[in-house]
């Protein structure tokens, strides 16, 4: 099954919020445009946007995209691109072992030499990506640990920050002991690396 075919299949909430939660969300927003919306989230102070933030990610997973914020420190935007995207590139990824937490990174030694970071997600979202990153073949570590750590630093499309070397490399070795070859997405389709 393609990324697309996946996506169309889609019908539970986006985010993994209990469904009143996202009716009571929905509701709140209905008569706002997209546009309106993101405007909304930009001019918000730091983390006080968290309902937009389930409608946006509603919305756009809706519609097979997905949003994060630009690297701009003093005049961040909402960037939407094809959710497909990450997927696509990313070589392996992390998730906890509850599959409510996934990290997806692109690591292709030598051209791409320390491990990025490319998506970090949560709950229904991050249960999403993992049934399509499984569907795909990816390459899958099941790490809790490292996973809040990801989450924690909320970086993406960056490379991994020094302090998490050592861990990202463990993850890297328990996939090079179970015979995955990097260099391409989904290389070796392992489905779980415990």
């Amino acid at each position: 099954m393609s990324i697309q075919e996946h996506l169309a299949t889609v019908t539970q909430s986006a985010t993994g919020h209990k469904p009143e939660t996202i009716a009571s969300i929905r509701a709140k927003f209905a008569s706002m445009s997209l546009s309106r919306l993101i405007s909304r989230m930009e001019r918000s102070p730091d983390f006080g946007y968290d309902d937009e933030e389930v409608e946006l990610a509603e919305r756009l997973l809706r519609k097979g995209q997905e949003w994060c914020w630009s690297r701009d420190v003093f005049h961040p935007r909402v960037l939407v691109t094809p959710l497909a995207e990450a997927l696509t590139s990313a070589t392996f990824g992390i998730v906890s072992v509850e599959g409510d937490d996934i990290a997806l990174l692109r690591y292709a030694p030598p051209a791409v030499a320390v491990p990025e970071v490319l998506r970090v997600e949560r709950y229904g979202c991050a249960q999403f990506l993992l049934s399509v990153a499984r569907a795909q073949g990816l390459a899958l570590v099941v790490d809790g640990s490292l996973i809040k750590r990801l989450r924690a630093l909320r970086i993406a499309d960056k490379p991994i920050p020094a302090e998490l070397y050592v861990d990202v490399a463990d993850a890297v070795t328990k996939l090079v002991r179970a015979d995955v070859t990097f260099g391409s997405p989904a290389a070796a389709g392992v489905a779980s690396v415990a």
